[in-house]
């Protein structure tokens, strides 16, 4: 229910088979063109979030190949390349909460994805929580490098919490959804690192 009401058109795609029996043809006909709306606005919110899991997974894994091991020292650069790999972790968990979907009401018993997706959002906020801790406290000295060592860590927590969530995606479609899940957001397959 949390992950039907949190998607921005998984409730109205719902709602709209809702029609009662005794509903005129008219109503049929306007609940059948509803559905095929939402239905279209959920494919595309899915391709979106794919697209930018893909597109952000790349670029991050090129930023950090190319980044200096003193990069850290600079705030700015400390803050705008962390800011970019939690929003690829982001569009990642964004992803894989589409593709939850696939396993209905069984959500809620697959404890190890839950527990897994709950590592993923945790080393997430505290990542951005790390940041704006950072960015309001800039000056202090050493401030830096402690910033980089637990930015580094989160963001390691957060791609192995995903990858072992792709690694055991349950269900019937889980095979589909792990396959998915793993060319989303990890595009560079072992490449691909915070």
């Amino acid at each position: 229910q949390g992950l039907t009401r949190c998607h921005p058109h998984m409730l109205e795609l719902i709602l709209s088979l809702q029609v009662p029996d005794t509903a005129s043809k008219k109503e049929m006909d306007e609940a059948q063109q509803k559905f095929i709306k939402q239905l279209k606005l959920v494919v595309q919110h899915g391709a979106t979030n794919f697209g930018r899991s893909v597109v952000r997974g790349v670029g991050s894994t090129f930023s950090t190949m190319t980044r200096s091991k003193k990069a850290y020292k600079n705030g700015d650069d400390l803050l705008a390349h962390h800011e970019k790999q939690l929003l690829r972790l982001s569009a990642n968990f964004a992803l894989t909460a589409d593709l939850c979907f696939t396993l209905g009401g069984k959500l809620k018993f697959e404890e190890l994805l839950m527990g897994r997706l709950a590592d993923a959002l945790g080393a997430i906020f505290l990542g951005y929580s790390t940041l704006h801790h950072y960015s309001r406290r800039r000056g202090i000295d050493g401030l830096e490098a402690v910033t980089e060592h637990a930015m580094l860590r989160l963001e390691k927590e957060g791609q192995d919490a995903l990858k072992e969530a792709a690694d055991n995606f349950p269900g019937p479609l889980g095979g589909v959804a792990s396959a998915v899940m793993k060319l989303g957001c990890f595009p560079m397959g072992g490449f691909t690192r915070p």
